[in-house]
């Protein structure tokens, strides 16, 4: 009875463990993506070939991937138990810098966040751009606008929290150490990960949490180095429009 029992949890544990997976939930986004885009054509003129009429498909194609992936991501790693994150960052092992930044195919932020990138510049590329020339009205244009800059930020958040959290249980919890924490990945929740990422995100630095492996360090470097890069785009859009 106890075998049928470990087997019934190992295979629930495969199933949920796709969905883990990178490559799950961005095809999700990019299902929804492609679906958005066939209606914006649809419902934009498509014979319309300026730029700023092509940015208004790109814009909308873009946002409803980057909502998507965040919803999903967050569902899928908020109801994740530490032992199922471990078992999928453990079968499937830190691969490569190409799998881990670019394919998708191993634990780390994915090419999501080439997406997350690609939507900030478009995003300020366009909301001047647009303006006059745009198909859309003048307050769905900004409000699309922001709400895609402001996504595109959290994208990047979400993602490299979820190789935060696969490092980590890779280490059995070596490789941060959160203040009160138990010494091990299974007593560390999804949100001390979201935590540590908005940190990085914002401040640069790893506030109260010590980082304790080279690996993380690594990633905490390429993921400092992403959200600056962002965060003076940002400002620099904000500077912009804010002059005369």
């Amino acid at each position: 009875m106890a075998d049928d029992d470990r087997k019934t949890d190992d295979r629930e544990t495969l199933g949920g463990e796709k969905w883990l997976q990178e490559t799950w939930r961005a095809g999700v986004a990019g299902a929804v993506a492609l679906v958005v885009g066939v209606l914006a054509v649809a419902l934009i003129d498509s014979g319309d070939t300026r730029l700023a009429a092509v940015l208004d498909r790109v814009v909308l194609i873009l946002l409803a991937y980057l909502l998507v992936y965040v919803a999903v991501s967050v569902v899928v790693f908020s109801r994740a138990t530490p032992a199922a994150v471990r078992h999928w960052a453990t079968r499937s092992g830190r691969g490569t810098r190409v799998q881990r930044y670019l394919l998708g195919t191993a634990p780390g932020p994915g090419f999501s966040i080439f997406i997350s990138a690609a939507a900030l510049f478009v995003a300020v590329l366009w909301l001047p751009r647009g303006a006059g020339h745009s198909e859309l009205p003048t307050w769905a244009r900004v409000a699309i606008g922001v709400g895609m800059i402001v996504v595109s930020w959290v994208a990047i958040l979400i993602a490299f929290a979820v190789a935060y959290h696969a490092d980590d249980a890779l280490t059995d919890g070596q490789g941060l150490n959160f203040p009160g924490d138990k010494p091990s990945a299974q007593a560390t929740d999804w949100s001390d990960y979201i935590y540590f990422s908005v940190a990085v995100s914002t401040t640069f630095g790893t506030t109260d949490v010590d980082v304790t492996s080279t690996q993380m360090r690594r990633t905490i470097t390429v993921h400092g180095l992403i959200a600056f890069v962002f965060n003076t785009v940002i400002l620099a859009a904000v500077v912009s429009a804010l002059l005369p």
